[in-house]
Formats: C-alpha cells, structure tokens, sequence
C-alpha cells in the first residue's frame, strides 16, 4: 500500500480495465486491485467535518450487472440478437 500514487493510468483505453486504484478509509492509502473498479459514487461523510475526508463509496449494482451482460454478450454467452436490460433479477 501506498499513501500515493505514482503511475495514475494502469489500464489501456482501448481495453476492459485489468486494474483499478482502491482507497483504504482506514490507513489513508492506495491499493492496486486486480479487475474493474465497481460502478459507484462518493458523498461526505455524514459526521465528519474534516477537509480531507474521503467521503464514503456506494455502489451501483445495477451498473455492475449490465456491465457483466454486455461483457458476455460478444462473447457469444448470451443468445439472441438484442441485449434484454435486467428487470430486477
């Protein structure tokens, strides 16, 4: 872990992510992590006043599952000529 980052870009632009940046709250540092960042946001904590809070990250699952479909998709995983969009499943 690292309390800095030295190399910003890790991934290809034109490729799925193979690595992502992750921020522990804890030691207030940065880990490379294997795979694609999950889909979300970051809002402020609640109690904290501080200046360099970290905020705090909720994931969009939805997101995360229509990436996962759309990546099977050419992959020839799913059948049918039309991606269907999860209706809650």
């Amino acid at each position: 872990m690292s309390d800095k980052i030295d190399q910003l870009i890790i991934n290809s632009t034109y490729q799925e992510p193979k690595n992502y940046w992750s921020y522990e709250r804890e030691s207030r540092s940065f880990s490379c992590k294997d795979g694609r960042r999950p889909a979300g946001y970051i809002i402020a904590s609640e109690k904290s006043k501080a200046f360099d809070d970290p905020g705090i990250f909720i994931e969009l699952p939805l997101v995360n599952k229509i990436r996962s479909r759309v990546n099977a998709w050419p992959q020839g995983r799913v059948s049918g000529g039309l991606l269907e969009l999860p209706n809650g499943d």
